[in-house]
């Protein structure tokens, strides 16, 4: 289990994360991931960092709505 060390890496483990599972994800969902998969020491993550930061990131498209909440994926 990797430990994520800056805001930085963050944005790198949210591509990687989606890169690597192909298919959509809401933001809760890939928040749940980064949980059970990375320790994340002194960084603070829930749903809202998180689909804030999806928003302005390289590669990432933003779909419709699925039950009021965005969805994300990997282009």
């Amino acid at each position: 289990m990797d430990g994520i060390v800056s805001y930085k890496h963050l944005n790198e483990i949210l591509i990687q994360t989606l890169k690597e599972l192909k298919r959509p994800m809401t933001a809760k969902e890939i928040d749940n991931y980064i949980f059970n998969n990375y320790k994340t020491n002194k960084i603070h993550t829930n749903a809202i960092v998180i689909g804030k930061r999806l928003q302005f990131l390289p590669h990432i498209q933003r779909l419709g709505k699925k039950k009021g909440v965005y969805v994300y994926q990997y282009v």
